[in-house]
């Protein structure tokens, strides 16, 4: 055992192949103690340490024990943040590639891709990302999630964030659920008063727990709460902040120091950049040497930010999320050379980059976030911020300075001084989660919901102090939850056995991470007879997911100007959602909107997908169509006079842009031209042929489609599948199920027969059956022709001979899959259904599932 004051040698402990990771020939003081433990056994294990201690050492060392094993599992590393995943991706996937394993990141805008996610080898990715992964857990596409083997958590406390905690805290319950039995965690945390409480929840031991003071810290960190009097207009208490904050910070300039401020808001740092910039050419101060002024002036040629440019003359410097690639990663690099003097940021800096400084300033402790608009910063935020000053193997001390109103300095200095300890958030989004655990299929009635209850630190937090959460009794929480799920048309309960299984509307809510509210304000929609795309805009502006966005003064204008003349029935954030969105389908987003209009349209893509998919089931094609349009404008910049292009199959993307760009933006103008006048415009001329040739049959044959098919869309549907008397009986599954049409336990048990009936008939007499029609929520795996995969509510054909043929149960032309003489089997699995179906001679292999029971099999003679 070596002691709490001797270094450890990277070769004693760790092998030779993995050396490389570790660009250092000893561990620190924290290292020491914690990487033998970590390495010598697979139990759980929480590490708290304070900020800049070296914790993702520890974490490198906990991946390390697991790839060392011949038959080793998939590694999750989990960071609260986009901005960490990012940092992460830079240091680890040259040198983990180096010795042979593969690192696959997905967070913020990337999309997760199971191929990739299946062959990595170590998996680094944000809360939200891994929970959609893992609601889909039981599907082959998401196999992935069931072969992780040890899960890395970073800044673990953050379970009490508003933001993500208790996405959080239901992910780790879910991991150990998943993979029970052969999980390890390694939970990393900052130094808080009740890590015990986390740690106990995990599983790790006592002797697990590896916490560690602050004594720990490589560079001693004073603090301390600097109090103003407060008047009445924000904008002059910033700069009364802003003035108080150059105070704290001139000292160290002079003597050869850096400096952080914090501020609330992208737009804060540009402004409070240029006051100082001003403030520095009015006391005639320069902190920089000759050389750096030189430099700097010579690499301004270099920035493209204008603002930037004036400011880093004098060695002032602003970053945020905002900034360009280029000019923010020119300002990371000066900073860390010590040219840049003063940093001016927005809190994303203190998770997302390590950028330390001798003193740091948080100026403003209420910042303003896109989606949740003004609030508090978090004690936890608070004490990251503050864990930047010192640099390690430069300054022997760090200084840190919060800025607040004499009536809050009391609380910040408890804060400061005793840290603060850290709580459940889930009862907040408990609803959400308890969705989402129906719609996977691991509550499936009251009492599966009180014991899943049990497993999270909600629980555990409640019986430790109930006082803090009002009493809460979590089982009748729980309850409450349920009923109103089941009220709101996300639950089928079954008053004879007393069961409950997720609605179409609750495996959607939970797939697309959609709030309860949305959910419900989407499916009503979905019932209205005919919509507009002007409709569809306005809804998703709605979405409780956007609820606390705000109009700052200066944006009305912006808003105003973006909207023009059109008819919008918004206020409030819902109609800067609307101006946002609108603007980038017209590709005109304007500067001020950039930082808030990414993450709105990340969001509005993801709750469109959801809108699609609940009209799907409650609405018509008609009208899913418009829905699914709306995407397609925001997603490539399309103006939404330009949605009706959309209806012509032959006409792509890239063509539709050209089409706008002479001039044609609707079906009507289109009608108007010739092959002749089309290729003029550069598009081929076979290809102007088959797009005037498609819009003339779609104006004199496009139908309207309804809920239920009418004949004619039956016979264009199900052509040479059956024979015309079955009709009406296809309609009757398809109403009952888009009703959601409850399933007694003796209906349950006649589906149970049909299904051994059809397996008996089929292997008895595979050549001369009669035909299936199998209707529910599907699974699709094809390989053949070509590759594709979907999923939804479909309508299966089996006809004589092997054909297998899949309708989306909403009247839409079939997707084709029909292996002539193929052979296939169905089998019965725990309530699932499955179809395989493989043909030798043309090599195309179908496989359905069914995740629940179908709720209705008829065979058809």
């Amino acid at each position: 055992m070596i002691s709490e004051h001797s270094s450890l040698k990277v070769d004693d402990v760790i092998d030779e192949r993995f050396r490389s990771l570790f660009p250092f020939q000893m561990f620190n003081r924290m290292q020491s103690l914690a990487v033998p433990v970590i390495m010598e056994s697979d139990r759980h294990c929480v590490v708290a340490a304070p900020t800049a201690s070296g914790k993702t050492v520890v974490a490198i060392a906990a991946m390390v024990h697991e790839l060392s094993r011949p038959s080793h599992g998939k590694i999750l590393y989990i960071a609260p943040m986009r901005a960490l995943t990012n940092e992460k991706e830079s240091e680890w996937n040259g040198a983990f590639k180096k010795i042979g394993f593969d690192v696959y990141v997905v967070s913020g805008e990337r999309e997760l891709s199971e191929k990739h996610a299946a062959e990595a080898d170590v998996i680094i990715t944000t809360p939200e990302k891994w929970d959609s992964a893992t609601r889909k857990h039981q599907t082959d596409r998401f196999a992935f999630v069931r072969d992780i083997s040890c899960v890395i958590i970073d800044e673990v406390h953050l379970i009490d964030s508003d933001v993500r905690g208790g996405t959080l805290e239901v992910l780790i319950s879910r991991m150990k659920r998943i993979n029970k039995g052969r999980l390890r965690i390694v939970a990393l945390s900052a130094t808080m008063p009740n890590i015990e409480d986390v740690a106990g929840w995990i599983g790790a031991d006592e002797r697990e727990i590896l916490k560690f003071d602050d004594s720990y810290r490589p560079v001693k960190l004073d603090t301390d709460i600097l109090a103003y009097d407060p008047k009445e207009s924000d904008f002059i208490n910033k700069y009364i902040r802003l003035y108080k904050a150059l105070n704290l910070i001139r000292k160290p300039l002079r003597e050869g120091h850096q400096a952080l401020i914090f501020v609330s808001s992208r737009d804060d740092t540009v402004r409070s950049a240029k006051k100082l910039l001003e403030l520095f050419e009015k006391d005639g101060r320069m902190y920089l040497t000759e050389a750096e002024y030189r430099y700097v002036s010579e690499l301004g040629k270099l920035i493209k930010n204008q603002t930037l440019v004036q400011t880093i003359r004098l060695g002032i410097a602003f970053h945020h999320a905002g900034l360009g690639k280029m000019d923010r990663d020119t300002v990371e690099n000066l900073f860390r050379r010590g040219v840049i003097k003063v940093l001016i940021s927005t809190s994303t800096l203190a998770w997302g980059v390590n950028l330390p400084a001798r003193v740091v300033v948080i100026r403003d402790v209420e910042i303003n976030d896109p989606l949740e608009g003004n609030k508090e910063l978090s004690p936890i935020d608070l004490l990251q911020m503050l864990g930047r000053a010192g640099r390690p193997q430069y300054d022997d001390r760090g200084y840190g300075w919060v800025i607040v109103p004499y009536t809050k300095a009391g609380v910040y200095r408890q804060i400061l001084k005793e840290g603060k300890e850290i709580e459940s958030v889930l009862h907040e989004s408990l609803s959400e989660h308890i969705n989402a655990e129906i719609a996977m299929g691991t509550i499936n009635n009251i009492n599966d919901a009180r014991e899943w209850i049990k497993t999270t630190f909600l629980y555990r937090c409640v019986r430790k102090n109930p006082l803090k959460y009002n009493n809460l009794d979590p089982g009748e929480k729980v309850k409450d939850e349920v009923k109103t799920l089941i009220s709101n048309g996300f639950i089928d309960f079954n008053p004879d056995t007393y069961d409950f299984r997720p609605t179409q509307l609750g495996i959607i809510t939970s797939i697309y991470y959609v709030k309860i509210k949305t959910a419900i304000l989407f499916r009503e929609f979905a019932k209205k007879e005919d919509i507009a795309l002007s409709e569809v805009l306005e809804t998703v502006s709605k979405a409780n997911e956007f609820s606390e966005i705000v109009i700052r003064p200066k944006e009305h204008a912006l808003i105003k100007n973006i909207i023009k003349n059109r008819t919008i029935n918004l206020k409030g954030g819902s109609l800067k959602v609307a101006a946002i969105l609108l603007a980038y389908m017209h590709g005109e987003i304007p500067a001020e909107f950039r930082s808030d209009g990414w993450v709105i349209k990340q969001n509005a893509e993801r709750l469109l997908k959801a809108l699609e998919h609940v009209f799907q089931h409650y609405s018509t094609p008609t009208n899913t169509a418009i829905v699914k349009n709306m995407g397609t404008l925001i997603r490539n910049s399309i103006p939404d006079e330009a949605e009706s292009l959309l209806q012509i199959q032959s006409i792509d993307i890239r063509t539709i842009k050209t089409l706008i760009q002479h001039g044609i933006t609707d079906i009507q103008e289109l009608a108007a031209r010739t092959p002749q006048t089309l290729k003029a415009t550069g598009i081929d001329e076979t290809k102007a042929k088959r797009i005037l040739k498609e819009l003339e049959r779609y104006q004199t044959d496009h139908l309207q489609q309804r809920l239920v098919p009418d004949e004619d869309i039956m016979r264009e549907c199900l052509v040479d599948a059956l024979p015309w008397s079955t009709v009406d009986k296809i309609a009757d599954i398809m109403v009952k199920e888009q009703e959601h049409t409850p399933i007694s336990s003796v209906e349950r048990q006649d589906i149970h027969d049909i299904i051994e009936e059809l397996i008996e008939q089929l292997e008895n007499h595979p050549d001369n059956h009669p035909v299936y029609l199998i209707a529910g929520h599907a699974e699709i795996e094809y390989s053949g022709r070509k590759d594709d995969r979907n999923e939804g509510q479909r309508l299966i054909i089996i006809k004589p001979g092997g054909t297998i043929i899949v309708h989306a149960a909403t009247g839409l032309k079939p997707l084709n899959y029909q292996a002539k003489e193929a052979k296939f089997k169905i089998q019965n699995h725990d309530s699932s259904l499955v179809i395989t179906s493989e043909s030798a001679r043309t090599k195309e292999k179908l496989r359905i599932k069914f995740s629940q029971t179908p709720r209705i099999i008829k065979p058809f003679v």
